[in-house]
């Protein structure tokens, strides 16, 4: 049944509409910048905002905001489409399809039972078990959202309630603070291990373009390796400390667990063509360029066919994969927007001004400075994609522009951007997801988790820094 769209949504719309019409004729392009840069940065913040603001879904945003260029042929319409060729964006897509095998097969919620009914006999065993759980999943699950809440979270609740841990209660403090606390950051370790773990990471290697670097599926999960695997071994230890669990020894646990997977009787058919399709992509994506010429953009081709063409997958699930193509538009217009801007002039000059600002600072010293700014900035920012869009190429762009190896800045950059969302209660799906369970109050979550950012930024920025060091990467 048709419905209007509330009022809010369209006063919303109005604004942006007539603050951009204001902007455009009454503010000039600043000296040395091209006219049509100065336009497509307009309509770049105002698509920006209304992310942030969300009038209308995500998407419809984005797509509003490559209309608007070119309608004002700011850009060409082969230009405002032109990111919806990106092979980058595609092979997220594939990849998203491929983790509703996951799903549907029953696969990610066995590997959870298993975690669990191995390590599950102490909290902090508890803990391992459903953050190496999203580690697993994380290769061929592009949403945090999905590994977190769809598969992990059910099972987290049901651990705490075992030991009557229930939300928004004193109970809260015997098991429950303690699981959530560690799975919103072991899902974002894992988010930040490899380039198929969240949507906004094949964004940002797009981005990453932008100064000369080339990150495939295999760089990457080289590249976040050592800080990756750190962060994944200390966390429930640091979160054991920060939120300790009044409830240490969970021996009935392990017991369901075990129980679960009991119930499920063997890997069916269509688990093992999960397993051995999400094997198959990891041996492709890792070494399939160097030893077979497969790029890893056929490789996830590959992939998912074999799931279609064993019916492990019905091209119904494909087609209702909401998810997917809601990423498809909104990366192909911010991906545009974002490279138009660099293309047009806009990022250069932006980027050299901002240098000013931290001129006189040695390179190091400006990068850490950049790189705080840029993290603690998600305060202000109720969506990942979003504060991504908005601040990633300026914030790369200026640590290059100051002397920060190009390399160092786009990976540690994109590092972050895995972990800001976990500093408030509404930073990122995942996280708020975990939140809205009602096991801390807000304070208390806001407190907490700005000690792990602590640490989180020790590993990311310190380690990740001198781990790429290492490998040459600067």
């Amino acid at each position: 049944m048709w419905k209007l769209p509330s009022r809010r949504s369209l006063l919303t719309i109005a604004l942006l509409f007539a603050v951009g019409l204001v902007a455009w004729m009454t503010v000039p392009a600043p000296e040395g910048m091209k006219p049509a840069a100065w336009h497509l940065f307009i309509i770049f913040v105002l698509t920006i905002i209304g992310l942030i603001l969300q009038p209308f879904p995500l998407s419809v945003m984005a797509l509003a905001g490559i209309g608007v260029a070119i309608f004002t042929k700011v850009l060409t319409p082969g230009q405002g489409m032109s990111g919806f060729g990106s092979a980058v964006l595609w092979m997220i897509l594939m990849a998203i399809f491929i983790s509703r095998a996951i799903i549907k097969s029953g696969l990610g919620q066995r590997i959870a039972y298993f975690f669990v009914a191995k390590l599950g006999k102490h909290a902090l065993g508890v803990a391992y078990g459903l953050g190496f759980t999203d580690l697993v999943l994380a290769p061929a699950t592009p949403s945090a959202m999905a590994r977190g809440g769809a598969i992990v979270l059910p099972i987290l609740r049901a651990v705490a309630s075992t030991y009557d841990s229930e939300p928004n209660s004193p109970s809260a403090d015997r098991i429950g603070k303690y699981l959530t606390l560690t799975e919103a950051h072991m899902n974002s370790a894992s988010s930040a291990m490899f380039l198929t773990a969240m949507a906004a990471n094949p964004l940002m290697v797009g981005f990453a373009t932008q100064f000369g670097v080339t990150i495939t599926w295999g760089s990457w999960f080289l590249y976040a390796l050592l800080p990756g695997v750190l962060s994944l071994l200390l966390t429930p230890l640091l979160c054991y400390a920060v939120s300790p669990p009044q409830v240490k020894h969970t021996p009935e646990a392990a017991a369901n667990a075990t129980a679960h997977l009991k119930a499920m009787g063997p890997l069916s058919t269509h688990e093992k063509l999960v397993v051995f399709v999400i094997l198959l992509l990891l041996v492709l994506w890792t070494v399939g360029a160097v030893f077979f010429h497969v790029s890893s953009v056929t490789a996830t081709v590959v992939g998912l066919l074999v799931l279609l063409f064993s019916g492990a997958l019905d091209w119904s699930d494909v087609t209702g994969e909401r998810t997917a193509w809601d990423t498809l538009v909104w990366f192909a217009c911010l991906l545009t927007m974002a490279s138009f801007l660099n293309t047009l002039g806009f990022i250069p000059w932006f980027s050299k001004l901002n240098a000013g600002m931290v001129s006189g600072l040695s390179w190091p010293v400006a990068f850490v400075l950049l790189a705080l700014i840029y993290f603690y900035a998600h305060y202000f920012f109720a969506s990942l994609t979003s504060h991504v869009a908005a601040m990633y190429v300026a914030f790369v762009g200026t640590a290059v522009a100051v002397g920060v190896p190009p390399t160092l800045a786009v990976m540690v950059f994109a590092f972050l951007s895995s972990y800001f969302s976990t500093i408030t209660h509404y930073g990122g799906a995942a996280p708020t997801l975990l939140f809205a369970q009602g096991y801390f109050p807000t304070v208390e979550w806001w407190k907490k988790n700005f000690v792990m950012s602590l640490f989180n930024l020790t590993i990311w920025i310190g380690v990740a820094t001198a781990w790429l060091k290492i490998l040459g990467a600067w």
